[in-house]
């Protein structure tokens, strides 16, 4: 299996680094760069596989065959325009997954602390979901680390062009603009906790029809339609996954506070993961916007773990911490890869284009 395979490889890296302390620098760039171009190809290159790659078919052959406008394929216009321009559905899957993919490996390999651990979180949590799957939403979420730089630098201006930029690929990017005024800010344990608590209660009294009857009134199209549309779905309940990313947030916090960390970007990252629960709990009944629609916030983790992973001195608490993030990359791994193949949407068996090709 092949994702088994990468997996596997990559949690093999993650061990040698904390066992070597981190050694042979030039050995970890080098993995992280084949693994990276390995996902890049078979992700750009598949063939039918992962979530929505029928729907997207069926989008590009109305828009080309039927002369369909973005209005009646109801998509973000950034993506309705990529599928205009190329006349080859395969050019726009290669177009999407590549930049997407691209956008997330190279913000990792700069701005990680430990890259492997977040390349394996970002494998199992985003890669397999988002650019094997929802490649729309997982163009957004790359766009929108670009945005990061710009709120340490307070530009407001740029931070916004770039949101909205992702925006026309997905509209979920839009539930990253309170991250700007949320900052770098170190906030107190009171804080965190009192809101996490809230949005808690928040979701258990179910008021999130009342939360998007409210949203309504916002007079731009796009949103209210989205917002009726999602709201027509029948989803999942979110309870426990906001139960699980609470407790983690509390395990985040404690370890920032008590290692006294002050860096900027780590609090980007905490903010944005904070920023995901109450996401999360004001939309609990809505797993389309709740749950996917915060995941581009809740991505953030990747760099936290890294920054808890790299900032514990004792190899044995490193490699404790290692195992926990090799369960929840487990777990995070078998759900699409499961569902998708009881949905139809099927992961399994790996098709490629070029191997087809070459292959006969």
């Amino acid at each position: 299996m092949i994702y088994a395979i990468i997996f596997g490889i990559i949690v093999i890296v993650a061990l040698v680094n904390i066992l070597t302390n981190y050694k042979y620098k030039s050995l970890i760039n080098i993995n992280f760069i084949i693994i990276s171009l390995f996902l890049l190809f078979i992700a750009s290159f598949r063939d039918g596989i992962g979530y929505d790659y029928a729907n997207y078919k069926k989008l590009f052959d109305l828009i080309h065959y039927r002369d369909a406008s973005n209005f009646e394929v109801n998509i973000e216009l950034g993506y309705f325009a990529l599928m205009k321009v190329f006349t080859n559905n395969y050019f726009v899957v290669f177009i999407t997954t590549s930049i997407s993919i691209l956008l997330k490996v190279l913000y990792i390999d700069k701005h990680s602390k430990d890259k492997i651990i977040s390349l394996l979180l970002y494998f199992s949590g985003v890669f397999i979901m988002f650019d094997m799957g929802v490649m729309r939403q997982g163009l957004s979420i790359g766009i929108t680390l670009l945005s990061i730089k710009y709120i340490k630098e307070r530009s407001f201006v740029k931070f916004l062009f770039i949101i909205c930029f992702a925006a026309l690929f997905h509209i979920s990017a839009l539930i990253f603009l309170p991250l700007y005024f949320l900052g770098n800010k170190s906030f107190s344990r009171k804080i965190y906790y009192f809101i996490a608590l809230g949005v808690l209660i928040i979701s258990f009294a179910d008021l999130t029809k009342l939360i998007i009857n409210l949203l309504m009134y916002i007079p731009i199209g796009i949103i209210q339609s989205k917002l009726m549309w999602y709201s027509s779905l029948e989803t999942g309940d979110l309870a426990l996954s906001l139960i699980k990313r609470v407790a983690f947030l509390v395990l985040f916090v404690e370890f920032f506070k008590i290692k006294k960390i002050s860096d900027s970007d780590s609090y980007i990252y905490l903010n944005g993961y904070f920023l995901s629960i109450v996401i999360m709990g004001l939309f609990s009944s809505i797993d389309i916007i709740g749950g996917r629609g915060s995941t581009g916030l809740y991505f953030l983790q990747i760099f936290i773990f890294a920054i808890i992973i790299r900032s514990i001195s004792h190899i044995y608490f490193r490699f404790l911490m290692l195992i926990l993030v090799i369960l929840l990359s487990l777990n995070s791994i078998t759900g699409p890869i499961n569902d998708g193949s009881t949905s139809n949407q099927p992961y399994l068996p790996y098709e490629n284009v070029l191997l087809k090709l070459f292959g006969g």
